[in-house]
């Protein structure tokens, strides 16, 4: 059997993924991109949901609407009242700024060959705190990070 991949415009599949959001149902989407390395990579699948009641926290993933960027999956780096700023962990400098009304949902688990991490655990946001303290650092520890995955 040949499987088939159909791409279309992500105004539109952010459109359905809202859809089904607002529905209160779980959604799982791929993963585009490097920005979010080494947490998330290009071809992981994370599962999303709905924003509910949860108040948005800090350490957090979440799909948003940016006036700058569009929609973006990346971590919560500073909130204040309503507004959030988000960065991708790959990044060290650009942030992107949106409000917690344009939140279309929270990242809980992730999903890499097979194995399920669930990302708003204490483990894994302590992990996500570190990385983020270590900002400086980031850009090296990445260029090995790259190196050493080039290999297998």
């Amino acid at each position: 059997m040949v499987e088939k991949t159909i791409s279309f415009p992500n105004e539109l599949f952010f459109k359905e993924v809202k859809t089904l959001l607002d529905e209160d149902k779980q959604v799982r989407i791929p993963v585009k991109g490097r920005s979010m390395r080494p947490f998330l990579q290009d071809g992981d699948t994370v599962i999303l949901d709905p924003v509910r009641d949860r108040s948005v926290r800090w350490g957090m993933i979440v799909l948003a609407r940016t006036t700058t960027c569009g929609v973006v999956l990346h971590r919560v780096v500073f909130k204040s009242k309503d507004k959030l700023w988000l960065m991708g962990d790959a990044l060290s400098r650009k942030r992107e700024q949106t409000v917690v009304k344009e939140v279309l949902a929270v990242v809980v688990a992730a999903q890499r060959k097979g194995e399920k991490r669930e990302l708003n655990s204490y483990g894994w946001r302590s992990v996500a705190i570190l990385w983020f303290l270590i900002l400086p650092l980031r850009e090296n520890l990445l260029r090995i990070y790259d190196k050493l995955n080039q290999k297998k």
